[in-house]
């Protein structure tokens, strides 16, 4: 029941688009007069973009 659900919630979402996010941050901006609001996901945004080494160098930090 669930993989026929998220199958066809796939189907309805798409691909998506990619998009350069300080136009849409400008477009948004102009469109409403406020600033964009953005929220990051911060352990995605780390396994995505972070190497291998550097989390290595991370876990051998010495917090004083």
């Amino acid at each position: 029941m669930l993989i026929e659900f998220a199958s066809r919630l796939w189907d309805k979402i798409g691909e998506g688009d990619v998009t350069n996010i300080a136009e849409y941050a400008a477009a948004h901006y102009e469109r409403t007069g406020r600033p964009l609001r953005i929220a990051i996901d911060t352990a995605c945004w780390v396994y995505n973009n972070v190497t291998k080494e550097q989390t290595m160098l991370i876990r051998d930090c010495k917090w004083i």
